[in-house]
C-alpha cells in the first residue's frame, strides 16, 4: 500500500466518517437514518401503478436522473408530485448506469408517459453533439462528475421545454407555480437556496457570463428551454472555472445559474418551494415542496416521507 493510500485509509476516511455520523446526530441518528432508508425501499418497491389520473396540460418533460442508491427517493418524489397535482406527467429517467431491470420496473408504474433513457444512449448523445475534440472540458465531465449529467443528459440535442428535479424532494401540497410553468412555460425557473452554493467567486462568474448571475439559485427544480442553451459558452465557461480555481461539487449548479443569467427567468416562492439544510430545520410542513439536503436527510428519513408517501 502506497503512502498516499495508507494516508488516506487512517486520517481522511475516518474523519470523514466522524463527520457524516456528527451530521446526523452520532450512532443512533445514523443507524434510525438506516432504518428509513430500509423502510422507505420497501415502500416504493410495492407502489401499485398509477391508472386513476390522465395526463396534465404540460408542454415540458420532467427529467429525473436516478440510479441504485436514489430510485427510492426518485419514487417517492415523483409519486406525491402526482398525488398532489392529480395528475400524469411526461417524465424522462435519466439512468445513471446503475439501475436494475427491477428498480426499472418500480418507476414505470409512476407514469405512463414515463420513458428511461440509458446510460448508453446518453452516451452516444454525448459522442453526437458534445465531440470531445470540440468539447473536451464538458465531455470529460460527463465521465467523471455525474452531477453534471442533469445538465447534458436533459438538454443536450433537445429543443423543447425541459425540466430537471432532484430526487431527494417531496410535494406536500398542490405545486400550483410549477404546474403553471409547466402548462405555460417562459424562459427558467428555479428554486431559491437557504444559501449561496457556487463554491467560485461571484465576481468571476458575472464576468464569465457578462452578467449578474442569479442568487441564490437551488436546482432542485431547474427548468430550461433546452434550444437556447449555447454549448460552446458552457464548455468555455466550465473550463475557465476549473483552470482557475478547480473542480468543485457545486459546479453544476454553478454553470445552472449562469445558464438562468442569460435568459428570462424566475424563482419558486421560497416560502412554498423550501430548501432545508439543518437536522432541526421547522415550518418546512408549511411548503407544498421541500428539498432536503445536508444534514436535514435525517429529517426526511426519520418522519417525512411517511407522511405524504403512502402508495
Amino acid at each position: 500500500m502506497g503512502l498516499g493510500r495508507l494516508w488516506y485509509q487512517l486520517w481522511h476516511r475516518p474523519k470523514a466518517r466522524y463527520a457524516e455520523l456528527k451530521k446526523h446526530g452520532g450512532w443512533s441518528g445514523y443507524r434510525a437514518l438506516q432504518a428509513g432508508q430500509r423502510h422507505l425501499a420497501e415502500a416504493a418497491a410495492g407502489l401499485p401503478a398509477r391508472q386513476d389520473l390522465s395526463l396534465g396540460k404540460q408542454s415540458v418533460t420532467l427529467n429525473v436522473m436516478t440510479g441504485a442508491r436514489y430510485w427510492d427517493q426518485t419514487s417517492a418524489c415523483l409519486w406525491t408530485l402526482a398525488q398532489h397535482s392529480q395528475q400524469h406527467f411526461r417524465i424522462r429517467i435519466l439512468d445513471d448506469g446503475s439501475l436494475s431491470a427491477a428498480h426499472c420496473a418500480v418507476l414505470q408504474r409512476l407514469s405512463p408517459e414515463l420513458s428511461i433513457q440509458s446510460e448508453a444512449q446518453a452516451r452516444a448523445r454525448v459522442a453526437e453533439f458534445l465531440p470531445a475534440q470540440r468539447y473536451p472540458t464538458l465531455s470529460g465531465l460527463w465521465f467523471r462528475y455525474k452531477h453534471i449529467r442533469k445538465i447534458i443528459d436533459a438538454h443536450l440535442g433537445r429543443n423543447d421545454f425541459n425540466l430537471v428535479l432532484d430526487s431527494d424532494m417531496l410535494f406536500f401540497a398542490r405545486p400550483k407555480a410549477l404546474l403553471d410553468y409547466l402548462e405555460t412555460p417562459h424562459g427558467g425557473i428555479a428554486m431559491i437556496d437557504c444559501a449561496e452554493s457556487y463554491g467560485y467567486p461571484r465576481a468571476e462568474l458575472d464576468r464569465l457570463c457578462g452578467g449578474s448571475v442569479p442568487t441564490p439559485v437551488n436546482v432542485g427544480v431547474l427548468g430550461m428551454p433546452s434550444g437556447e442553451l449555447d454549448w460552446d459558452h458552457i464548455e468555455y465557461w466550465a473550463k475557465a472555472l476549473i483552470a482557475g480555481f478547480g473542480p468543485h461539487y457545486f459546479l453544476e449548479q454553478t454553470l445552472s445559474a449562469m445558464l438562468l443569467a442569460g435568459m428570462p427567468h424566475r424563482f419558486l416562492p421560497r416560502d412554498d418551494y423550501l430548501v432545508i439544510a439543518g437536522a432541526n430545520a421547522q415550518a418546512e410542513h408549511t411548503a407544498c415542496l421541500v428539498h432536503y439536503v445536508d444534514a436535514s436527510k435525517r429529517q426526511y428519513y426519520d418522519r417525512n416521507w411517511q407522511q405524504v408517501f403512502r402508495p
